[in-house]
């Protein structure tokens, strides 16, 4: 008996339908397949990529971390040799009685003086002066200055000058400034780089 022509409509429409589905199925499979390999060469190459920036960012940074202790370390010992000027002058400040005698004779015994120059100190350290240049605490018999030469007749001053630390001999023609800080500041402009590698030279 003949297949009516609705079944056979039917049936090839299915067929066809069948056929379609078919080779829709294996055009996506395939368009799967190559979108699967295209995401897999991309994060290969996004994981190759990112591996590598790491590396760099790790390599960076260490470099960084290098320079940056390299820079420490350096100014580390700058601020070593600068405080040691520092503590100089700050053990310079406090020299008192004796020990700044023997300060103050050494400074003006490398100086041409006449002798007779007036001392001038800052109103602070007016009686520190005092005190050790002279026994008798007189400003115009200091005895103990005067008997580092015979030809020695310092008097102290009662006119304070603007040192803060040191003194000043005030003559007729012209001063010797003594100030302790540019004294300090002056050798450590000549020596400093000379303390450095006394210190560190074989670093």
């Amino acid at each position: 008996m003949k297949e009516p022509i609705y079944e056979r409509i039917i049936n090839e429409a299915t067929k066809e339908a069948d056929a379609l589905i078919a080779g829709a199925k294996k055009d996506a499979q395939q368009k799967l397949a190559a979108v699967k390999k295209k995401l897999t060469e991309e994060h290969t190459e996004f994981v190759v990529s990112a591996k590598l920036a790491a590396k760099s960012k790790v390599s960076d940074f260490e470099a960084k971390e290098e320079r940056d202790l390299a820079n420490f370390t350096e100014q580390t010992k700058q601020e070593i040799v600068v405080n040691l000027f520092l503590k100089a002058y700050e053990e310079l400040k406090e020299f008192k009685g004796e020990a700044l005698l023997k300060y103050a004779l050494n400074l003006i015994n490398r100086q041409k003086v006449l002798g007779t120059e007036e001392i001038q100190v800052s109103k602070d350290n007016y009686n520190k002066y005092l005190t050790a240049f002279s026994t008798k605490k007189d400003r115009k018999d200091l005895d103990l200055l005067n008997a580092g030469n015979k030809k020695y007749k310092f008097v102290l001053s009662a006119q304070p000058v603007l040192i803060s630390e040191g003194f000043l001999l005030s003559g007729e023609k012209y001063d010797l400034i003594f100030d302790f800080k540019e004294i300090i500041d002056v050798y450590q402009r000549q020596h400093e780089q000379k303390i450095y590698k006394e210190l560190f030279g074989d670093e």
